[in-house]
């Protein structure tokens, strides 16, 4: 049986480590694997970047010596003055029924 309601994906664009990426949620499990550096803290700050957003985001990475501000998770485009990163998730309400809520991260604001 479903609980709802319940995170199903979330989508990328333009970030680093997920250029363009779909990651559909398991209903029932909670772990992310892959590689050390792979980007799968990144999952994790951008959920809390779409939810809280970047006034209170704190990176579950960040260390005094290398902060991970969200701006810095935008890939950056020679020649370009600003660049545009997107992630939303998708949230299912109910069998087949979805609300989806995003952010958008600039390259020069934080």
């Amino acid at each position: 049986m479903k609980n709802y309601p319940r995170l199903h994906s979330l989508s990328t664009l333009g970030l680093i480590h997920h250029q363009e990426c779909d990651y559909i949620f398991h209903p029932s499990r909670t772990d992310f694997m892959g590689d050390s550096a792979s980007g799968k803290s990144i999952v994790a700050d951008l959920l809390q970047l779409i939810f809280v957003g970047s006034t209170v985001f704190k990176s579950s990475t960040s260390t005094i010596k290398e902060p991970r501000d969200p701006d810095g998770l935008v890939l950056k485009t020679s020649g370009k003055g600003t660049d545009i990163a997107y992630a939303f998730i998708n949230i299912e309400m109910a069998d087949e029924q979805f609300i989806t809520i995003g952010a958008y991260l600039e390259s020069v604001n934080k």
